[in-house]
């Protein structure tokens, strides 16, 4: 039984469950390096269109962007996550750029998706799990996580 709950440990985060594992804390500082290290891995999200440069940690399931990241200062029909996104304007979290080019992330922010966090900063619906990339490499979050799933033992 023990085997059987480590293995669901692993595997329903992947699928975008998390209910069986501890939320942890992390120092994003201790993040300096582009190598995933245990299920902690640094996520970047570009898009040179919109002038969009971000960074996040996810760690089972849970998305903090970093401060510093930036969000497009464009406005776009559609947007299930745009309650989110004007939260945290509200809050001076997502402050606007001088230059009114794009919205900067004043601290550390955490989201319950990858979707969530790519949606808030591109302003418009966005699959996070295809936005967001492994750093260093440019393999996605999903083709990550399909990895880990196809890694399982049987």
């Amino acid at each position: 039984m023990e085997f059987f709950l480590d293995q669901l440990q692993i595997a329903l985060p992947v699928v975008g469950h998390d209910f069986l594992r501890p939320k942890l804390s992390i120092e994003p500082s201790a993040m300096a390096n582009a190598v995933p290290v245990g299920t902690t891995l640094k996520l970047v999200l570009e898009s040179k269109k919109n002038g969009i440069s971000a960074t996040a940690i996810e760690n089972d399931g849970e998305i903090v962007v970093l401060s510093g990241s930036s969000g497009t200062a464009k406005s776009f029909v559609s947007n299930t996550h745009g309650a989110r996104r004007q939260e945290l304007i509200d809050s001076g979290i997502l402050t606007m750029q001088a230059g009114g080019q794009a919205y900067i992330l004043t601290t550390d922010t955490s989201f319950r998706s990858p979707s969530e966090a790519a949606a808030v900063l591109l302003n418009r619906n966005s699959n996070g799990r295809v936005e967001w990339k492994i750093a260093g490499t440019s393999q996605t979050l999903k083709e990550w996580q399909d990895a880990q799933l196809e890694n399982l033992p049987t």
